[in-house]
């Protein structure tokens, strides 16, 4: 939950990162670096399915519509190794 100190500035910052996070398309004014939004999106689904599958790579890869090697190899990348 936000700290009930935070300013407008840091609220609206966080509302538009979870808007983006929804798919909802609202560009910030500062915009937004795309590479690092999208690593984020696939990290946090990667995270999502292993949790689902309670890290079993093989349903995780086919939840996710990958090869079971491409998916080690985000996991690795993304150090998801702990976690289900």
């Amino acid at each position: 939950p936000m700290p009930l100190s935070a300013s407008n500035d840091e609220m609206s910052s966080v509302e538009e990162v979870i808007l983006l996070a929804q798919g909802i398309q609202t560009l910030p004014p500062d915009g937004i670096s795309l590479k690092q939004h999208l690593i984020d999106i696939e990290r946090n689904l990667i995270e999502q399915a292993l949790s689902r599958t309670q890290g079993n790579v093989s349903q995780t890869a086919k939840l996710l519509q990958l090869q079971r090697t491409t998916l080690i190899e985000k996991i690795n990348k993304y150090e998801l190794r702990g976690v289900a």
